[in-house]
């Protein structure tokens, strides 16, 4: 089971990791994510692969513009997204 959460864990690194490979440093690079919870049409984002990813760039220095016309309502979200841009 360990193995599985660590293939998991990995994944959620996958896109962050070819944004880097593309465009080289990522500091001061607009990047917009467009949706947020961990699937469609809910407001949930435990744990959602989004949030790694936004985390990362912001790290590096990216501007991040997110969105998600339902998670935006959820009250932890919309925080985190404001304080992302």
């Amino acid at each position: 089971l360990r193995s599985v959460d660590a293939v998991n864990d990995r994944q959620k690194n996958v896109l962050f990791n070819k944004l880097k490979k593309h465009f080289g440093d990522l500091k001061g690079k607009k990047i917009a994510v467009w949706g947020l919870a961990f699937k469609p049409r809910t407001d949930d984002i435990r744990e959602a692969p989004s949030l790694v990813l936004i985390r990362s760039l912001l790290e590096v220095g990216a501007k991040v513009y997110a969105h998600d016309p339902v998670a935006m309502e959820n009250e932890p979200c919309a925080s985190a997204c404001r304080a992302s841009v």
